[in-house]
This record gives structure tokens, sequence and C-alpha cells, in this order.
């Protein structure tokens, strides 16, 4: 732990500033953390789709330093992916605690009642809006990645805050960017999820090799034919080995 002279507290990999100072173009330093960490992809497959996150969270804490009180961010993991079975829905959350409340206003909706697929534009970008109206005193920024995952036709959409709900196809980010996007947007074809889950698990791990400080992590969630399921430890832990090898054999081959 560090503090530097303009009274920034260093947790792990965590900066943050209080209310006087500024970060690059006006943009405070926790703006920045908030806009760069997190990095989730989800891929539609032949048999149903794919969700991958990073675990990496920053809470808020207050702390003293000397003689001030300074706001910390400590660095914890977290589950970034929420999936409710009774909704036929999941979700992956980015960009801070608005885009969590936004989560959470996006299931109160769902419970009030089934929303067509032609409506589900401006009922998530309705869900973002209230949401923000709800919370003015919080800073505006942060995503959502939104599976309706109905055995007949799942979508995936991408929302965020001040911008329009898009409809994704095939692939769909969430978080912020990183150059590990280079490995779906390569690679990915409409395979089976059995066989798209590696490729949504490397990019993940590989987003973590391009960005450590704040990418950290993994889950894995895939939904097939109706059936959705969390990948557990022992297959998580294959592919960080799996993707490992790979990074390594990569290495090798381009510097021969």
């Amino acid at each position: 732990m560090a503090m530097d002279e303009g009274r920034n507290l260093l947790v792990g990999v965590s900066l943050t500033q209080n209310d006087e100072s500024e970060g690059i173009g006006g943009i405070s330093e926790e703006e920045m953390l908030a806009k760069s960490m997190t990095f989730q992809v989800a891929m539609m497959a032949s048999d149903g789709w794919v969700l991958a996150s990073d675990t990496c969270a920053f809470d808020p804490y207050m702390a003293r330093a000397l003689d001030d009180t300074v706001m910390v961010s400590i660095r914890s993991p977290t589950r970034k992916i929420v999936h409710r079975s009774e909704l036929s829905l999941t979700y992956a959350f980015s960009g801070g605690s608005l885009a969590r409340r936004a989560g959470l206003t996006l299931e109160d909706g769902l419970r009030n009642g089934v929303v067509q697929p032609p409506d589900r534009a401006a009922f998530l970008n309705e869900c973002l809006t209230k949401t923000a109206q709800q919370y003015k005193d919080e800073r505006p920024g942060g995503s959502l990645l939104v599976i309706f995952d109905s055995i007949a036709m799942p979508e995936i959409w991408t929302v965020d805050f001040g911008r329009t709900a898009v409809s994704r196809t095939d692939l769909a980010f969430g978080g912020g960017g990183n150059l590990a996007m280079l490995f779906p947007q390569r690679y990915y074809v409409r395979a089976p999820v059995d066989r798209l889950k590696f490729l949504a698990a490397h990019t993940i791990l590989e987003a973590h090799v391009f960005n450590p400080s704040v990418v950290d992590g993994l889950e894995v969630w895939s939904g097939k034919n109706g059936q959705i399921e969390q990948a557990p430890e022992a297959e998580i832990d294959g592919f960080k080995k799996r993707s490992a090898e790979i990074h390594k054999r990569i290495g090798k081959l381009v510097i021969a």
C-alpha cells in the first residue's frame, strides 16, 4: 500500500481519487479504472450460446491515511454473470454499481411480464434509463450483456448507459476494450456449445495477459438445448491449462 502527494491510495492495483483531483482529460482515475476493468464475451452457438467473464472487482472502502480520509478500492473476486432460470434470463454486468442496479431493474421488469422479441430493445433502453434516473448521485457508466435464453430462439443483446440496445447475432463483448478480442473475431464460427466454450474461456484468459491489473479470474456459462449451466471448477482448471499451453506454443511458433 502506498500513497502519493495527490492523496491517491493504491491497494493492490486499484487507484482512486478524491473529489478535488482529476485524471487525464478531466476523467478521474477511478472512472478510467471502471472503463478498463472487466472483459466479457458472448457467442451464439449452433445449439445454444456461451457467455464468459472475468471475476475481478474493486469495491470502495473509506480508510484513514495520515490526517485525512480517502476512498480506497479493494480488489476482490466477484461473480459478474447472473442467471435467473424463472425469467429465462442470463446477463453479465460491467462498469460498477450502477450496472449492477440496472441488472436488478431488468429482472424486476421481466417479473412483471414476458417481453416479446420486437419489444426487447425498448425494454432494455428503458431499464437503463430508469436506473440512471433513480440513482442520479451515482456516476453514469457501465453496461449489460444480456441473453434471453429461450429454448427456441435465444437472443444476445448489449446495452450501455447513454446508448441504444443492440441485438448481436454472433459475437458480443462486454466491459472495456481489450486486444484479446482478436481471438473470437479471428476464430469464431457458429459451432456447437461444447466447441465454443474453450474459445470463450481462452479469450478471457488472454485478456488477463493483456491487462492483468484489472482483468482476472474466469467464469463460463452456457445454454444448450434449454439446459443452462455454469462450468465447474474442474472444467475451468482444464481451460486454464489448455490456454497456457496454447499461449506458450504460439510464442514458440512466431519466434522460431
